[in-house]
Order: structure tokens, then C-alpha cells, then sequence
């Protein structure tokens, strides 16, 4: 029952985290360089 709420956990910081992207890469306010590096802490 835990794996399945982190599993829930982690789709949903997946879904913030893809939208989050979404907006700054249309809003070109993050470079690809601060991109990976955020990427590869999480």
C-alpha cells in the first residue's frame, strides 16, 4: 500500500514538474544548462 502512494506521489511530481517546464521553455526564462542541472538533483 506505501509503494502505491509513492508511485501516486511520484506521477504527480512528474505532471508538476512537466508543467512547470512547459511554461518557463515557452517563457524562455530557463536555459537548457539550468534545465539539466535541476534535472540530474531530481
Amino acid at each position: 500500500r506505501f509503494y502505491v502512494l509513492v508511485d501516486i506521489a511520484q506521477i504527480c511530481v512528474g505532471v508538476v514538474w512537466g508543467a512547470v517546464m512547459t511554461i518557463c521553455l515557452k517563457r524562455k526564462v530557463l536555459s537548457f544548462d539550468i534545465t539539466r542541472k535541476i534535472s540530474c538533483i531530481i
